[in-house]
């Protein structure tokens, strides 16, 4: 069986203490979003599938808050350890990609498309319905947030996000419904006197 597939087997148990924002489904989804914009983009699958499947490896539950700035460089030092202890050959060009998945990325790190990739991977997955019902469960379990302050909360995070990719601009087609069910939240949800 080759790395790639043993590695995946392993996912169940290294995202058992995954946060909810951040579990085995999101890694899932992103890998796939991955996939296809790794394909049409011409990026080297061999390192890409493995940084989606390791990309929130660092996010814990109830640790968001902490490790949200620091996460990619957190996640890249665990999956070294992961990468190198499986033999994989391309532990560095795997970790540069996970380093450059998210907005708080160190400014340094080099740019690569596996990277750009699985940015756009990772972010296509946060404008999703499915992102908004994670995001509304984070924001109550760690910032004791109601409905209508967590959908403000997604509302101005999503119009931070910038995809980089033509492939990952032209499967942008969920945000709409995202927003839209925040904006009918808020609206549904606020008092009017």
């Amino acid at each position: 069986m080759n790395k790639i597939k043993l590695l995946k087997e392993k996912l169940p148990k290294l995202y058992s203490e995954a946060s909810c924002e951040h579990d085995i489904t999101h890694v899932l989804r992103v890998a796939t979003f991955a996939k296809i914009i790794g394909e049409k983009e011409g990026a080297d699958l061999n390192v890409l599938i493995p940084a989606a499947y390791l990309h929130d490896i660092a996010q814990r539950k109830f640790s968001h808050h902490a490790t949200r700035k620091t996460h990619a460089v957190l996640g890249a030092n665990e999956a070294r350890k992961i990468l190198t202890e499986m033999k994989f050959d391309n532990v560095e060009e795997i970790c540069s990609a996970i380093l450059q998945h998210s907005h708080s990325s160190p400014t340094d790190a080099k740019q690569t498309l596996e990277g750009v990739c699985l940015f756009d991977a990772d972010k296509l997955d946060s404008l999703s319905i499915v992102a908004v019902a994670r995001h509304l469960q984070l924001m109550a379990l760690e910032r004791n947030l109601n409905i209508v302050d967590a959908c403000k909360v997604y509302l101005k995070a999503e119009e931070e996000i910038k995809l980089k990719t033509k492939t990952a601009k032209e499967m942008d087609v969920n945000r709409k419904e995202a927003v839209l069910l925040c904006h009918k939240i808020i609206e549904m949800g606020t008092v009017k006197e």
